[in-house]
């Protein structure tokens, strides 16, 4: 297998090799309007985008083009039948103040279109839409009222909204008609590139939500799925089998680093002392850490006595997904130390955050990093201590509290 691996890790090295030569030739996955506005926003983010492509007073000066393919294409009624005086408004108020995310109003129709990404259903709230524009279209024209419900996938909407009556609920998704709709608009300004590139960023987001989203630059798995690359793929596999017990294995050598450092700076490592044992770190608690159920371990490091006053000990540990250091309240007694909260302490306030964990004691702490992401720094940090810079404000912190701290 060491062939194997050896041919997999340079297929790996020379992917990541051609990652950056396509982000180096302008190939990448940059989307301004998602930096402004977060993907799964229904107001911020949606509701805008849509409203300003369907008005047909909007500044894309197209008219009712995007709002005529949107009646045919999303609403699946012929645009030639939806009649005249069309109206678009979003957050229309009804009688009772709650807000429709849509309505698109015409001398036949009265639509309403709530649009759920990823908020829950309210109560009574279809109920009260359909109610309401019943009541809007007897004062105009008796108008037909139809109400649609706009979700990522087509989910059907609650008996919590609807009340528990049986109104006609139109189901209409992201991830299918506005995606459709989005290509037609596409096509129909395909020479308009600011048109064309403000459909494409919202599609790209569309996308996002819905989990359809592949990134414009190569990855390592697209890589790997390829028809040609079923042997590395095959290694890959058997290798992930390993995966645990070498994360686990590379936390318990990150806090063997970090006590190796402190002892030779003459601070005990006071852990095997600590009563009950539950944080000590163990080559199978480091393995456990990884884990993602309720068996998973927390709350795992090592204590040590740097002579600190008011009974404070130094405490480094991975909590549920990041790494502290901080202090610790211990009473000593027959040899043991026996963990209890920590009082808060106004000088305390000015070196560390204050924590009240239902899963651990009360103590003070520094939040220093994502350790379970294992992003480049967290992997760079877990793989070599000793030149990082987490030792070093360790070791700072440890001369802040032995003179700042009487």
């Amino acid at each position: 297998m060491d062939i194997e691996c050896h041919n997999l890790f340079n297929f790996i090295e020379n992917t990541i090799k051609k990652q950056e030569q396509q982000k180096l030739r302008g190939l990448n996955d940059y989307n301004m309007v998602n930096v402004v506005r977060k993907a799964n926003l229904e107001v911020g983010m949606h509701s805008n985008v849509l409203y300003s492509l369907l008005d047909p007073n909007g500044l894309h000066y197209q008219g009712d083009l995007f709002l005529s393919i949107f009646i045919d294409k999303v609403l699946g009624i012929n645009s030639a039948d939806f009649g005249e005086s069309i109206e678009v408004c979003t957050e229309a108020s009804t009688v009772n103040n709650r807000r429709i995310d849509f309505t698109i109003k015409s001398s036949f129709y009265y639509i309403g279109i709530e649009m759920k990404v990823n908020a829950p259903d309210l109560s009574n709230q279809i109920k009260d839409y359909y109610g309401h524009l019943i009541e809007e279209a007897k004062k105009d024209n008796n108008q037909k009222v139809k109400i649609y419900y706009l979700t990522k996938y087509g989910s059907p909407a609650s008996t919590l909204s609807t009340g528990g009556k049986k109104i006609d609920v139109k189901l209409i998704s992201f991830t299918k008609h506005i995606i459709n709709w989005i290509n037609d608009c596409m096509y129909e300004v395909r020479n308009i590139s600011n048109l064309n590139l403000a459909f494409e960023n919202y599609k790209d987001i569309v996308q996002k939500i819905t989990k359809q989203r592949q990134g414009n630059v190569m990855t390592i798995s697209k890589e790997l799925s390829k028809p040609s690359s079923k042997n590395l793929l095959r290694t890959a596999l058997r290798l992930d089998k390993e995966m645990k017990k070498i994360r686990g294995n590379t936390l318990f050598s990150f806090f063997d680093q970090i006590k190796s450092v402190l002892e030779q700076e003459n601070y005990k490592d006071i852990s095997s002392a600590i009563d009950k044992q539950n944080h000590t770190v163990t080559e199978k608690k480091c393995e456990k850490w990884f884990v993602t159920s309720r068996n998973a371990e927390r709350n795992i490091g090592l204590f040590f006595d740097c002579g600190f006053k008011r009974d404070l000990y130094l405490f480094i540990e991975v909590a549920t997904e990041h790494l502290h250091f901080g202090v610790v309240t211990c009473n000593f007694t027959n040899n043991q130390y026996e963990l209890t909260n920590t009082l808060k302490h106004p000088e305390l306030d000015n070196l560390l955050t204050y924590r009240e964990w239902r899963s651990f004691i009360h103590w003070y702490s520094n939040d220093y990093c994502n350790i379970r992401s294992l992003s480049d720094p967290a992997i760079n940090l877990l793989l070599d201590f000793e030149s990082s810079n987490l030792k070093k404000d360790i070791l700072i912190f440890i001369n802040d509290m032995k003179y700042k701290i009487k």
